[in-house]
């Protein structure tokens, strides 16, 4: 805190606080967001339309969740409950599920997994 001492006439000082509530925004946020991806489950079997399912939490705001099949971009979600939709039908085999959570200054955090897409299921 600074002190500022302004004068006012003889011998009438008035001592002014600067700062003393501090800046609202000083706080860092060096922290990235917590991620679940919480359906599927690793190594699931899975097929047709495959409803993808994240909690994310951060102390200071969920900017926007993405979901990535194999690497390509599905969706990005802004708003909970955060879900995206992916249609299986036609694939088969491992496909890895990406999901990624970006928090309202920047800090990423993502979760992978892997799930089996059985083509008796699409």
């Amino acid at each position: 805190m600074r002190t500022l001492i302004i004068g006012g006439g003889i011998g009438a000082l008035a001592a002014v606080a600067i700062g003393c509530f501090g800046d609202l925004n000083t706080q860092s946020d060096l922290d990235p967001p917590i991620l679940q991806i919480t359906a599927p489950q690793p190594e699931d079997t899975v097929g047709g339309l495959v409803i993808i399912q994240a909690d994310a939490i951060d102390e200071f705001g969920v900017a926007s969740v993405r979901f990535y099949i194999d690497g390509t971009l599905l969706s990005t979600d802004f708003v909970t409950p955060y879900q995206a939709v992916w249609n299986a039908n036609g694939l088969s085999g491992e496909h890895v599920i990406k999901v990624e959570a970006k928090d309202e200054t920047g800090n990423q955090s993502s979760q992978s997994i892997r799930v089996i897409v059985d083509v008796v299921r699409n």
